[in-house]
């Protein structure tokens, strides 16, 4: 859920002085205010941020549903 809670509040979590998305994933130094203020030359190294977000939880989820076929038929 955490993952999925991030994802979700990048901006909400930038306009509280937040940041969570991995400083790996930004292709540059992105400041906390340059995604609360939502620069537009940074919206693009954002949503692929996301995505991974998304993509780390669909591998997850599969995992999960895997397990509960296994655990509970």
């Amino acid at each position: 859920m955490q993952l999925t809670n991030i994802a979700r509040d990048v901006l909400e979590d930038a306009n509280m002085g937040r940041r969570y998305i991995p400083e790996e994933w930004l292709s540059n130094s992105i400041s906390v205010t340059e995604i609360a203020i939502g620069k537009s030359d940074i919206k693009k190294t954002i949503a692929d941020a996301i995505k991974k977000f998304a993509n780390a939880l669909r591998k997850i989820l599969h995992q999960c549903i895997r397990w509960h076929k296994i655990f509970a038929p």
